[in-house]
């Protein structure tokens, strides 16, 4: 009786190691680069980018105007980092809304209607809060 406890007990060690051995085989490596990525931003003009002030009076410059006007897409590319995101609220069927763009994202979808039609950003308060570069 003991001999098949122990060569039972044995068995499933052996297709427990087995199986984890055949699982960490499947798991493919990490893929590596080179270099650094390199994402290609247009440079901001050092006037707009002075302050957080300055980075939101660029903005609203950018995508207010009216209509027939053509925006500076890369002015307002230059006025974020890599990865960054526009997150515009509103009401919709009732219930506040959120949506999150990268900024091409927010050009290619909003920009044409922007042109078109005009907009004028109107900003209805601003209470910036910094902690060192932050």
């Amino acid at each position: 009786m003991r001999s098949v406890t122990s060569l039972l007990a044995t068995s499933v060690l052996a297709i427990t190691l087995g199986s984890v051995a055949a699982s960490a085989q499947a798991v493919p490596a990490p893929a590596t680069v080179a270099g650094p990525v390199v994402v290609l931003v247009p440079a901001a003009a050092p006037a707009d980018v002075a302050s957080i002030d300055a980075i939101i009076t660029a903005l609203y410059d950018v995508i207010s105007g009216p209509a027939g006007q053509p925006r500076d897409w890369n002015r307002m590319r230059s006025l974020f980092i890599p990865g960054g995101r526009l997150m515009p609220t509103g009401v919709r069927q009732g219930a506040t809304a959120l949506r999150v763009y990268e900024v091409n994202d927010y050009i290619a979808l909003s920009g044409p209607q922007l042109e078109r039609v005009g907009f004028r950003e109107r900003e209805l308060a601003r209470r910036i809060e910094q902690f060192g570069h932050i």
